[in-house]
């Protein structure tokens, strides 16, 4: 075969192959998933030929296998003697058994290790996260609690698939996006717990030279999980606004300090959350206020829309006395913070007890009731202390 016509068939296929060969990940599978003695193929070949079937020919079923293997050179990629028939879907599926006995995150585990004894990967920055893939079917009775498998169910739809069960997959990765440990998890697991999890999983399954902070999104950032993590566990994570302290810090006063990139302003506070000392560093990006003050732009509308709704509502209701108009007003400011009320007014209305048609009668006794009256405006005040907050967001290490 002319060698460009071979190189074009190989493609990118046989720079995978010799990766997977020079990382050893196969002796690892062989040792943990020794060949049955009928079996032609050991597993190892067979994950081999998954791996190259999925960044080649991703999407297909199972027995289509054969039909992508007979158009590569197999024994090249695959080793001599080993042919697009040996492929079939009970050798693949037999070795999809044989990990799953052996469990898929202990055998993943076993091959980071290896590789990380006989190659350099860096662990000083280590990146963890999850994501949930939706699956069609009903998945009845699956995976019952006597079971350690994980449950295919409804969760946070990510893709927006609200209507489909799912499954989550969490990830942990170094500084250069090489993956370190990876596990399934429940379709309703929540990130809170799952990446506190990881992160303990991963330091005692490998082994980590020199300093390591890990990186997490907001969903690490509990009381909880901070006291589970310690004093001696560095991190930096991006902490959610629904925490008190943190939300009082981004709407502070504060004087920024530019960046180098002026497109970057820091402020650098200490805080204590979770028992644990850390340091806080609110950012304001320019990018990020452009966004915000487009989206809010959109937003003052519908929530003036929403004030007036409000207002409509309370000023048809009767109250019994001012004080308590005056506590309904009082609930309605604090409900839209962006709006004030012009030319308001309790006015008091005085109405039959008994509830008869026609007029009152000279003498029939009267009740008072108190009711509403006001227009809507936007507070320019409270929206300009709004918009110099825009841009910010806090990072907590």
């Amino acid at each position: 075969m002319n060698a460009d016509i071979f190189a074009c068939i190989v493609g990118h296929l046989g720079l995978v192959a010799g990766i997977y060969d020079a990382l050893g990940i196969g002796e690892v599978i062989d040792q943990a998933l020794p060949k049955n003695r009928h079996h032609k193929l050991p597993h190892s070949i067979v994950v081999k030929a998954m791996i190259i079937n999925t960044l080649a020919f991703c999407g297909q079923r199972l027995y289509m296998y054969v039909n992508f293997f007979k158009t590569v050179p197999v024994e090249h990629l695959l080793g001599n003697g080993v042919s697009a028939e040996d492929l079939t879907d009970d050798v693949l599926g037999r070795t999809l058994d044989a990990i799953h006995k052996y469990g898929a995150t202990k055998l993943y585990n076993a091959i980071v290790n290896y590789i990380m004894q006989r190659h350099s990967l860096g662990t000083e920055l280590i990146h963890v996260d999850t994501t949930n893939f939706s699956v069609h079917g009903k998945y009845e009775g699956d995976a019952p609690d006597s079971t350690d498998s994980i449950k295919i169910t409804f969760g946070h739809a990510k893709d927006g698939r609200k209507d489909l069960k799912r499954f989550v997959l969490g990830l942990v990765a170094n500084q250069f996006g090489i993956p370190l440990f990876a596990e399934a998890f429940d379709g309703n697991k929540s990130d809170k717990k799952s990446l506190l999890e990881m992160v303990q999983k991963t330091q005692k399954s490998i082994n980590l030279d020199g300093q390591t902070i890990w990186i997490a999104d907001s969903a690490m950032y509990t009381a909880e999980n901070i006291k589970e993590l310690g004093a001696d566990t560095l991190w930096i994570t991006h902490a959610p606004e629904t925490i008190n302290e943190i939300k009082t810090l981004q709407n502070a006063d504060i004087e920024m300090t530019p960046g180098k990139d002026p497109r970057y302003a820091f402020y650098v506070t200490e805080l204590t959350y979770g028992g644990i000392p850390q340091r806080g560093v609110v950012v304001w990006s320019e990018e990020m206020q452009k966004r915000q003050e487009e989206t809010f732009d959109r937003m003052i509308q519908t929530k003036t829309e929403d004030a007036k709704k409000d207002l409509n509502k309370i000023s048809s209701v009767p109250f019994a006395c001012i004080p308590d108009a005056e506590n309904r007003l009082n609930k309605w400011r604090s409900e839209h913070p962006l709006h004030r009320l012009k030319n308001e007014m309790i006015r008091a209305k005085s109405a039959k007890i008994e509830k008869k048609r026609g007029r009152p009668r000279k003498g029939e006794p009267l009740e008072t009731r108190y009711f509403i009256e006001a227009e809507v405006e936007i507070d320019n005040d409270s929206v300009l202390r709004k918009c110099k907050k825009f841009g910010r967001f806090v990072l907590v290490s």
